[in-house]
C-alpha cells in the first residue's frame, strides 16, 4: 500500500489528506498534521517510476477492439505511477520514512516550500 509511514516512529500509520496539509493518522481522530511547524527538515530518500501492468493490459485490449493490431500495440504503454521514499524529520526529534505517490509527495513539498 502506498501513502503510509513505511519506518520509523508512527510505522504502519497511513497519511491522510487534510483540508491544507498532509496528517498521519493515529487512530480514531487523532493525528499529526505535516505543515512547517511540524516538520524540520525532509529529503527523499528514493523515488521511482514504473508502468502499470492492470493498466497497461486494459489499454491494449480496449486499443485492439477497437483499432486491432495497432491499437494492442498502441495500448501497452501504460500508466506511469510514481513512487516516493521521503525521511521526514520532525520538531520534536521524531523522525519516519513516508512511502508516496506521486500527487501525495506534491502535496508535501508544496505544503512545506
Amino acid at each position: 500500500m502506498i501513502n503510509k509511514v513505511v519506518a520509523g516512529d508512527y510505522q504502519g500509520s497511513l497519511l491522510i489528506n487534510g483540508l491544507n496539509c498532509l496528517e498521519i493518522s493515529l487512530g480514531w481522530l487523532k493525528s499529526i498534521k505535516l505543515t512547517k511547524e511540524t516538520v524540520d527538515s525532509y529529503y527523499v530518500e528514493d523515488s521511482e517510476t514504473k508502468t502499470s501492468v492492470v493498466d497497461s493490459v486494459a489499454k491494449a485490449a480496449f486499443g485492439a477492439a477497437i483499432l486491432g493490431p495497432i491499437g494492442l500495440f498502441a495500448g501497452l504503454g501504460g500508466k506511469k505511477v510514481g513512487t516516493y521514499r521521503v525521511v521526514i524529520d520532525f520538531k520534536d526529534g521524531k523522525r519516519s520514512m513516508l512511502e508516496l505517490d506521486k500527487k501525495t509527495y506534491h502535496k508535501l513539498s508544496y505544503t512545506l516550500f
